[in-house]
């Protein structure tokens, strides 16, 4: 699911206004109270009426929310805990 805001319009001051774009071709339009309002494509330039509101779908920026990072030094973490999980072992064993 892909989300999309409006930056030219301040909560405070407007309704509550749900937007969804179920893929990159489609926005989905919600009112305050979760009626339906309407489809639209970006960059379509037809305006959505929404409690007083114009509302022009120009453009979807995708997002998952991810972020994937590489650690080097994982594998030596793991390494050193299995390392004194082995002498731990073996010391009980012995002792």
């Amino acid at each position: 699911m892909h989300g999309a805001h409006c930056s030219r319009f301040k909560p405070s001051v407007h309704p509550v206004t749900a937007v969804l774009a179920r893929d990159p071709q489609s926005v989905v339009v919600y009112d305050s109270s979760g009626s339906f309002v309407g489809v639209r494509r970006p960059g379509s330039g037809k305006p959505l009426a929404v409690e007083g509101l114009n509302i022009v779908i120009e453009d979807v920026v995708g997002s998952t929310g991810l972020e994937l990072k590489h650690d080097p030094g994982v594998p030596w973490v793991y390494a050193g805990e299995e390392q004194s999980l082995r002498e731990s072992r073996f010391l009980s064993y012995r002792l």
